[in-house]
């Protein structure tokens, strides 16, 4: 299978153009803040050196306008969420295992349990 950037999903897997001074945007929309509810788990590839960064993160998903952000670790944990990444998805992705292809400049790696813009909650499913 051909390795595209973003989540396997129908309707992403464009490559975009990468502005180095924004990881994303902070807001969404009219809101404060990404509404990411945790939907299923996620595997980050980087495209760069071909290697699994992670087998199996948390996978979450604005409700308002799908951002994907697939964390590590889970914000509760005591590690911080370690290696993150993100995707401007169009359409909501399934609760199953997500795979998202990213190169290195879009993997970063934080020791907090919060990032600015997001709220994390989980889904009572």
């Amino acid at each position: 299978m051909e390795k595209i950037f973003g989540v396997t999903i129908p309707g992403s897997g464009e490559q975009y153009e990468y502005n180095p001074n924004a990881r994303y945007v902070p807001v969404c929309g009219k809101y404060a803040t990404h509404d990411m509810l945790s939907n299923g788990w996620c595997q980050l590839e980087n495209s760069t050196t071909h290697e699994v960064v992670y087998p199996m993160g948390t996978c979450w998903q604005c409700t308002r306008c799908y951002l994907v952000l697939t964390t590590q670790n889970e914000p509760e944990s005591s590690q911080g969420l370690g290696y993150y990444s993100y995707w401007q998805a169009d359409a909501p992705t399934g609760t199953h295992l997500n795979v998202l292809v990213n190169d290195s400049s879009h993997i970063y790696y934080t020791t907090s349990n919060k990032l600015d813009g997001v709220t994390f909650r989980y889904s009572p499913y």
